[in-house]
């Protein structure tokens, strides 16, 4: 975003924990614990399919406080700029699954 926008874009997965960071603290805070990972990649036509795919699975409820607005006119420009640069948009899910015992 900052190429195209002159802002950089933050992305709220990257300050999330690894599956390490969750197995250490399982083990801190219970008597038996684990935690796996699985990674999912899922391809998009477009920055904007994947945005109303985030929208219609309802975990879109992230939003860094004083980050500009994403406009219709941005999110035309972002996505021609990624669809000419990448030539689509695929993503990368993690998943953690994690079980404890007190």
């Amino acid at each position: 975003m900052k190429t195209l926008f002159g802002y950089p874009g933050n992305v709220a997965a990257n300050s999330f924990p690894d599956v390490t960071s969750l197995q250490n603290s399982l083990r801190k805070h219970f008597a038996m614990g684990t935690a796996e990972q699985e990674l999912i990649a899922k391809q998009y036509d477009s920055v904007h399919d994947l945005l109303v795919h985030i929208k219609k699975t309802g975990t879109g409820g992230w939003h860094q406080h004083g980050s500009p607005a994403l406009t219709r006119d941005r999110l035309r420009q972002l996505d021609n700029w990624f669809v000419k640069t990448y030539g689509s948009c695929t993503v990368n899910y993690q998943i953690h699954f994690l079980q404890a015992i007190k």
